[in-house]
């Protein structure tokens, strides 16, 4: 990949640093038998929206990154 418009300092290119946590397994609460099963995959559910909405805007910074310095 091409990169333009970068800023360089002895010859390397820099580009923005990566969101923290990009790439970072998502911690899923285990799921437990019992009382508390509806809790914990109600539980499950928010961990699984939370991961998916990092995601997103983890896609969404590096498309704008690529849009930015893509000389394609």
């Amino acid at each position: 990949m091409t990169l333009a418009g970068c800023g360089t300092s002895g010859g390397k290119r820099h580009l923005p640093p990566a969101p923290a946590g990009f790439g970072a397994p998502v911690p899923l609460r285990p799921i437990g038998a019992g009382s508390g099963a509806k809790a914990a995959l109600a539980a499950e559910r928010a961990d699984h929206a939370a991961a998916n909405r990092r995601l997103e805007s983890d896609g969404a910074f590096y498309d704008d990154v690529r849009g930015k310095f893509s000389a394609d």
